[in-house]
């Protein structure tokens, strides 16, 4: 089996563009968020995007070692790149990202400032929860690869991926292992078949040709949101954590 490359997020975080370089790659199979509907629909189906969303086939609702398997099989063919949220594998209803799950991927975690990052989310979801936030899981996975493995895993910053995509990618392929292709740096505009036109989560994607500076606006009522200040205040710690072992470009 080819080596299966993780990267776990939170919401929020560039991963999708991050995702979208690592297709231009050519080198890997992408498997888009393939613990999503086992968080949402499965265990948790009261919660706003699960509700959101739509076409859910029989064939989605995998549990976790199923999963795992179907990611397993793309991997006999080709190196395997997949990114996901920390929350989905790691939550009061699924904690499954224990040493024998992670120890089956290399893995790596993409980390953004919390304060615009809340934002962005209330914006798209003013009934999230902490839980949904994902700083604390994200945290937990990352302490648990640094037990395995006795080193830091790679942990990008989305800033450093905006101010120097090249030397932050090149870090990061070669924490990784992999060769780094400069050309995937750049993409076309349109619409990669894993994901879906009208996904009101991507579009900031969509229309992109690589990584830029993300200039965005908000409601200012947002941060009179009340729950604005107290999930920026409970997730910075884990940031500020994760953040002081980014590597560098």
């Amino acid at each position: 089996m080819s080596e299966i490359l993780a990267l776990w997020c939170h919401p929020r975080s560039l991963s999708t563009a991050f995702e979208r370089m690592m297709s231009e790659r050519g080198d890997v199979a992408i498997v888009h968020e393939p613990f999503l509907y086992l968080y949402y629909v499965v265990q948790n189906p009261h919660l706003v995007i699960a509700q959101q969303l739509e076409r859910i086939e029989p064939q989605m609702l995998e549990t976790v070692d199923q999963i795992v398997e179907r990611v397993e099989r793309a991997a006999v063919s080709a190196p395997v790149f997949f990114k996901d949220m920390a929350v989905h594998v790691h939550n009061p209803k699924g904690y499954h990202a224990d040493e024998r799950f992670l120890g089956r991927f290399s893995n790596a975690f993409l980390i953004r400032d919390p304060e615009p990052t809340i934002l962005s989310h209330l914006r798209q979801n003013p009934e999230m929860t902490f839980e949904e936030v994902g700083y604390d899981a994200q945290f937990a996975l990352f302490e648990k690869v640094r037990e395995m493995t006795g080193a830091d895993p790679a942990v990008i910053d989305a800033a450093d991926l905006e101010n120097d995509a090249e030397g932050t990618i090149r870090a990061y392929c070669s924490a990784m292992g992999i060769p780094f292709i400069p050309s995937a740096l750049r993409w076309d505009a349109t619409v990669p078949t894993y994901l879906t036109q009208d996904d009101p989560w991507h579009t900031d994607l969509f229309g992109t040709t690589g990584f830029a500076s993300i200039v965005e606006s908000f409601d200012p009522r947002l941060r009179s949101h009340p729950k604005f200040a107290e999930y920026l205040e409970r997730s910075m710690p884990f940031y500020d954590a994760m953040a002081g072992h980014r590597i560098t470009p």
